[in-house]
């Protein structure tokens, strides 16, 4: 039913229409059918604009699309009122798709589709009205109706379901605006003791033991409901949209059980300690006031001033670490002032644990470099399109650590900032400081003969990464390819 969605919106592109709207219900994959339309698209060399209304979904839809393979130096995904400020300074896309299709009427969707007037649109929903009743004919030419949440059922797409309807607070004199309750009138009907006790009730005879998610009128309701449940010994945790990137992570993982854990990024050092369950020595401590007393230093005096404490301190350290990398330095000789002990032997405590995962890990590289540095190229200027300078200049304002400041993609952009260089050499300054990381990535990956590489620029006419991946994987690590 996915791939008749495809075909359809093709057919309907077409016959002449511009603008399709997909309508299937929650849970029939509609970020996998667009996943699919953005593949072809960009595959083909075209850019692709994603359009969604909320910030998590960012994130959410790029992982989505890197598994479809998707090639995301083509795509863009960001929140509509992000995009909306920032069309003048984008390269038009050749298809836009809109999630949530049914907000595409607001003024900041339409500002983008008029920008971008030259563009294919496709949207997708499970509900092609406005909550005021209106339809979608101001923004979308055909619609693309799919199978129903009756026939996904049927043929096992998705789960069967009881449906309870019990009463918990009384609604009656509320006032209603495009078909919702008014936010502040449910919140105070609903935050009554009363209430939370029938939901604990109701939750106790009903699923007792199993995993719920209950949905309030409100944070400030969510928020007591969850304290009802964890006063009533039933463990609960309030989710919001403001809720910290890494406690909503942290919730939502505790709430899924069973998960198998795959690790994508992080340094050489992180997934060293992830693979080969290496136990560190306990933390030392900080010294804030020597870490600060020490770059001042090295910056009246010159690096080799700081490096010659340390080597007096700790020659044999010393040897290990260049004077110009400043942060192992201060780092170094900040563990010895702390703890009494040398970095060296902090290290020699760590130990390797019998790792409790089984572990695949899988490389990409290319067998022509200059493959990768071209793409390295194309990236940095599609970031520096989709608000990487403005990013910077802000990160900046705010203060970054000494670390922070010295990631890729800041430093290189401070003399343009000051005024002192040409964006156009610190973009190629960028470039540079990003082909000499990936060149270090690759010697350090490299030494690992457990890792199984994939080269994207030598796979046969019509493989995929993923599908080679995937063999790996099936084949438990052993690259058949």
């Amino acid at each position: 039913y996915q791939n008749d969605i495809v075909l359809r919106v093709r057919e309907a592109w077409a016959q002449g229409a511009r603008a399709p709207c997909v309508v299937l219900p929650c849970g029939s994959g509609k970020s996998c059918i667009t996943a699919d339309i953005a593949r072809r698209t960009t595959w083909a060399g075209n850019r692709v604009l994603f359009l969604v209304h909320r910030k998590e979904l960012v994130d959410q839809i790029t992982r989505t699309f890197i598994e479809w393979g998707v090639d995301m130096d083509y795509c863009t995904v960001g929140m509509v009122q992000t995009i909306t400020r920032r069309v003048g300074k984008m390269q038009p896309p050749t298809l836009i798709i809109t999630d949530e299709n049914h907000h595409s009427l607001a003024s900041t969707y339409k500002r983008i589709y008029d920008a971008f007037p030259r563009a294919y649109r496709v949207g997708v929903t499970a509900t092609p009205v406005r909550l005021n009743g209106d339809g979608l004919g101001d923004v979308n030419d055909r619609l693309v109706i799919g199978v129903s949440a009756k026939w996904l059922i049927e043929n096992h797409f998705l789960a069967p379901y009881d449906y309870y309807a019990p009463s918990v607070a009384d609604l009656t004199g509320l006032h209603v605006r495009q078909g919702e309750y008014l936010a502040s009138e449910i919140e105070a009907r609903m935050m009554n003791s009363a209430v939370y006790g029938d939901v604990i009730s109701h939750y106790t005879r009903l699923g007792g033991g199993q995993k719920a998610i209950c949905y309030c009128a409100s944070i400030k309701h969510s928020t007591a409901v969850a304290e009802a449940f964890n006063a009533a010994g039933i463990p609960a945790r309030h989710i919001d949209g403001e809720t910290p990137k890494p406690e909503r992570a942290k919730i939502i993982n505790d709430f899924r059980a069973g998960r198998v854990p795959v690790l994508c990024g992080g340094t050489g050092l992180y997934i060293k300690a992830i693979v080969d369950h290496i136990q560190y020595e306990e933390e030392t401590g900080e010294d804030a006031a020597l870490r600060e007393r020490l770059r001042r230093q090295a910056q009246d005096e010159g690096n080799l001033a700081v490096w010659r404490q340390l080597q007096a301190m700790d020659p044999q350290t010393a040897e290990r670490i260049h004077p110009n990398n400043l942060g192992r330095v201060i780092r170094a000789i900040e563990v010895m002032q702390v703890s009494g002990r040398s970095i060296r032997e902090q290290e020699e405590r760590s130990r390797q644990a019998p790792c409790p995962y089984h572990v695949i890990q899988i490389g990409l590289r290319y067998r022509n470099r200059e493959n990768l540095y071209e793409r390295i190229g194309r990236r940095v200027d599609a970031m520096a399109e989709a608000g990487l300078l403005e990013e910077a200049r802000a990160v900046r304002q705010q203060g970054l650590t000494a670390t922070a400041a010295q990631a890729i993609g800041y430093k290189e952009l401070y003399d343009w900032m000051d005024g002192t260089l040409p964006l156009e050499e610190a973009l190629e300054n960028l470039k540079r400081s990003t082909r000499r990381y990936a060149k270090r990535q690759l010697t350090w990956f490299g030494a690992d003969a457990r890792i199984r590489w994939i080269e994207p620029d030598a796979l046969q006419a019509g493989e995929t990464v993923t599908e080679q991946a995937m063999r790996i994987i099936e084949n438990d690590g052993e690259e058949t390819a």
